[in-house]
Formats: C-alpha cells, sequence, structure tokens
C-alpha cells in the first residue's frame, strides 16, 4: 500500500487525461542536471551542459537580459530599431525581413520597458526592464523575471518532438505553440509563432529540423553571437576551426546571401534612424519638451571588475 501510494504521488500521467501521457514529462533529469527545476538566473543549462553555454558571459545579467544584449551594439542598456535592425542582418536575415522584423520587435516590446509612463516615438527596448515584455502563451522557460528554468526546456522535447528526440520539425513547432496557449491570449498567441517561426528559419538545420541546442543557445543569445561570427567569416574553410567541440550537434544558422552590400545595409539603417529621429523631434516639438537622450541604464555588458 505504502508503495501504491508513493508511485500515485509521483505519477506523471493521469487515466482520463489522455493528454498527460501524449505529452510526457522527463522524471531522469537529476541524473545529468542538478536542481533541474531550479530558476537559473545567468546560465542557460541542459542535460548536455549542465553547467550553461561554455565559453559564454554572462556579466551579471539575467539569461533573458543575454537574450536581448547581442542587439546593444552600443552598449548603453538600449535597442533602437536600428541596432535590431543591424543585429538581424548579422545573424543571417536579408534586408525586407529584417526591417520588418526590427518594427515589429522594438513597436511591441518598447513600451513594456519604458521606466516611466510616456512612451518614446524612438521605440527603445530598455534591457534593463526586458523581463517587462514577457508574454502569454509561451514555454515558461523564461520565469518572470528573466531567469531559465531547465526543466521547461526539457520538457518542451520530452512533449512535443516525436521524429527525433531532441529536435523539432516544423509540425512540432507548430504543435508546441498551440499547445502552449493560453485562453484568449492573442497576442501572446501571435508573438510565440512568430518568435519560433524567426529561429526555425535562423537555425534549422538541413533536414529541416531545429535542435535542442540551438533553441537552448537562443535564449541565453549564444546563438545570435555563434551565427554573427559564422556570417563574418563566411563559406571557407576556417569555419570548421569554429565549430564549438560539442557532444550534441551544433547549431546551423542562416547565411546572408553574398549580393547584398554593406553600403545598402548602411542607407537602409541611416534612412530608418534619421525617420524616426525625425519623428521624434516632432513629437517634442508637439509636446513642448526638451529633445534629450535616454537616461543611463544600469546594464553593462562589461564585467564589473572593469567598470
Amino acid at each position: 500500500m505504502a508503495a501504491l501510494m508513493e508511485r500515485e504521488a509521483l505519477a506523471t500521467e493521469a487515466r482520463y487525461a489522455p493528454v498527460t501521457a501524449e505529452r510526457r514529462v522527463r522524471d531522469d533529469l537529476e541524473v545529468s542536471l542538478p536542481k533541474p527545476y531550479l530558476a537559473r538566473a545567468l546560465v542557460a543549462p541542459d542535460t548536455y551542459y549542465p553547467t550553461g553555454t561554455p565559453g559564454h558571459k554572462h556579466y551579471n545579467m539575467s539569461v533573458l537580459q543575454q537574450h536581448a544584449a547581442f542587439f546593444d551594439f552600443d552598449d548603453n542598456g538600449i535597442v533602437y530599431p536600428w541596432e535590431t535592425y543591424t543585429g538581424l542582418r548579422a545573424i543571417g536575415f536579408n534586408i525586407i525581413s529584417s526591417l520588418i522584423m526590427a518594427i515589429v520587435i522594438n513597436g511591441g516590446l518598447s513600451y513594456p520597458t519604458q521606466p516611466g509612463w510616456l512612451p518614446s516615438p524612438l521605440f527603445p527596448i530598455y534591457i534593463y526592464n526586458i523581463h517587462r515584455a514577457k508574454h502569454g502563451s509561451d514555454s515558461r522557460t523564461y520565469d518572470t523575471e528573466g531567469r531559465y528554468v531547465p526543466v521547461n526546456l526539457e520538457n518542451m522535447f520530452s512533449k512535443y518532438a516525436r521524429t527525433v528526440p531532441d529536435k523539432f520539425t516544423l509540425g512540432e513547432l507548430w504543435d508546441m505553440t498551440e499547445g502552449n496557449r493560453d485562453a484568449f491570449d492573442i497576442f501572446g498567441w501571435i508573438a510565440s509563432k512568430m518568435e519560433w517561426g524567426i529561429l526555425y528559419v535562423l537555425a534549422r538545420d538541413d533536414e529541416g529540423m531545429l535542435s535542442k541546442e540551438a533553441v537552448r543557445r537562443c535564449f541565453d543569445g549564444s546563438l545570435f553571437e555563434y551565427c554573427a561570427m559564422m556570417n563574418a567569416v563566411g563559406p571557407s574553410s576556417r569555419r570548421e576551426e569554429l565549430l564549438p567541440k560539442s557532444k550534441p550537434s551544433p547549431p546551423v544558422c542562416r547565411q546572408q546571401n553574398p549580393n547584398t552590400t554593406i553600403i545598402i545595409d548602411s542607407a537602409v539603417m541611416k534612412t530608418f534612424r534619421r525617420l524616426i529621429l525625425f519623428g521624434f523631434k516632432k513629437f517634442n516639438k508637439f509636446q513642448g519638451l526638451q529633445c534629450t537622450d535616454a537616461p543611463p541604464s544600469n546594464h553593462t555588458r562589461r564585467p564589473l571588475e572593469s567598470v
């Protein structure tokens, strides 16, 4: 009787809830990942990397802040639309898609991260407050403070990766976003599908599958650094030297079209920035406000010892 009660206390499936058998959760994680239920503030571990991404520096930022910090090119803790555009181009997206995504991303995430009540016409994203931009209907791998919850990453694949363990097909990604939906959360439904769609386009392999390694490294932002590095090196034999010596296969990154030029990118970015600054000046003139720079942020990508 005691043994039966113990088994029932740890059961992960219920007879009259078939979905609990269809979407299985891991019960063996502590063998290779200490305290998988514990939300990590600084690193994004999994069963292959229990201490996080090798060589990736966290600079005392939360995992969610690290994810966003790749796009902060001037290291001031604020991501403007032209920086988002530059980052998307660096990791391999073309001009048109980068421009559209920069508008959508900053348009959707800017206001929740603002330090005050008034919105800014420059649409900045404040990395210090990026946890406020977390939306519903997600995988819950980030908690509400921007920490990383390893068990939710592992359960994501145990529930939905049916074709190959630790890899998603496009159909399985769709099933996952459908399974994560919260009732009446239309913004979360759209945002989740858009985010996973972008990641799939960026990091799918030659077989059209998205690996757990790419997903994990997206959470801490190291995937973006890796893709930017691979695009900077280009299709040469030196690329092989940059592949991480890891147990899972290294991420596959979208490659830029070699026919697009830096001159075109620079012109697009300058035009984008001028349009927003023009709107900002008109807004300040209308409001009778003085045009000033955004307040400084507590964020820095430099180690604290060097500050």
